[in-house]
């Protein structure tokens, strides 16, 4: 069984990414060490709930494409793609919610073809 883990494991990492520390910078510039703080004590209220969004949505449109493969669905073929943000990676199937967050390529694409085996 592959695990699926929480954003929240790979904080530490993904606040020294360059492009969530500017991001931080310009979203929260009078308190961005506060918001920072606040995420890596998963304080989700407030201003740490903003930053879990912001770095959510950074991670799903920054992140790059490591792998991708088709899949077989009723209405036709779809991408079962796999992607990489700093150390992390996930899974994007379109029709389907995304999943993560994985430690590995390898995880990730095992989880994918776990998952969806059944449209390949």
């Amino acid at each position: 069984m592959i695990i699926q883990n929480d954003i929240e494991g790979y904080c530490p990492e993904l606040l020294q990414d360059v492009r969530i520390k500017d991001a931080l910078l310009e979203a929260f510039p009078q308190n961005h060490e506060d918001a920072m703080a606040k995420f890596l004590k998963e304080e989700y209220k407030g201003i740490g709930g903003d930053v879990h969004d912001l770095i959510t949505e950074l991670i799903h449109n920054e992140s790059t494409v490591v792998d991708s493969f088709e899949g077989q669905g009723c209405a036709g073929e779809f991408p079962i793609t796999i992607y990489q943000f700093g150390p992390l990676f996930w899974v994007n199937a379109l029709e389907f919610d995304d999943v993560g967050y994985f430690d590995t390529a390898d995880e990730a694409m095992a989880y994918a073809c776990e998952e969806w085996s059944s449209y390949m």
